[in-house]
């Protein structure tokens, strides 16, 4: 193996300084990346978060075809980019009707 190899980088250590506690499953945003918490992130705690593999989240209702590019915005997979900031969560990993609440997602990692 290469010398200079530190990990496969598929998990990060998560500092919490949101304010607010962090469930297991949620969506997390910390610069221009986006992660799923593994486990509950009490604020002020460290946990650790995926950053890469297929997750079901809550999305907008409407419909999303498969390889979409999806961002994180108000703690939802939408498909429009809010702004220069809002960072890009993933893609759609199957095909999303309308009306159904969540996406499965594979993220960007």
């Amino acid at each position: 193996m290469a010398k200079n190899f530190i990990t496969d980088g598929n998990r990060i250590s998560y500092v919490n300084e949101t304010g607010s506690d962090i469930v297991s499953g949620q969506p997390v945003a910390f610069e221009k990346m986006v992660g799923i918490a593994l486990g509950d992130i009490a604020d002020g705690e460290s946990g650790t978060l995926a950053l890469c593999g297929v997750w079901e989240v809550e999305s907008i209702s409407d419909e999303i075809k498969q390889g979409t590019i999806l961002y994180l915005k108000d703690g939802k997979a939408d498909t429009a980019k809010g702004g220069p900031t809002t960072p890009t969560f993933g893609y759609c990993f199957t095909h999303k009707p309308a009306g159904q609440e969540t996406v499965q997602i594979c993220l960007r990692g």
